[in-house]
């Protein structure tokens, strides 16, 4: 879910979001595909290799002004603990509690 400042909307133009959710973000789904796949992979040799597994987005433009959020799912090949996914996941990417 992307924020209307992804979008680049200011000011007034920003209004056409009101009351509304855009179900799809040309580009954006494809984008976010390939690029988790980098985030998730390896770097050796100063070269990047995509993680081995599949990625399906769904990217929507949601009215608030900034932040994007993340609905994740994960299928995973056996049954893992939450702290053995929660130690899978990348440190940059874990959410934060308060």
């Amino acid at each position: 879910m992307q924020a209307i400042s992804g979008a680049g909307y200011p000011g007034v133009a920003s209004l056409d979001i009101n009351d509304n959710v855009l179900p799809y973000i040309g580009g954006e789904e494809e984008k976010i595909e390939s690029e988790t796949l980098k985030i998730l992979g390896r770097v050796s040799d100063g070269t990047i290799s995509n993680a081995e597994m599949r990625v399906s987005a769904q990217c929507n433009r949601v009215n608030v002004t900034d932040g994007h959020t993340a609905s994740v799912r994960v299928k995973l090949s056996r049954p893992a603990s939450i702290d053995e996914v929660r130690d899978a996941w990348p440190r940059s990417l874990r959410c934060r509690r308060s």
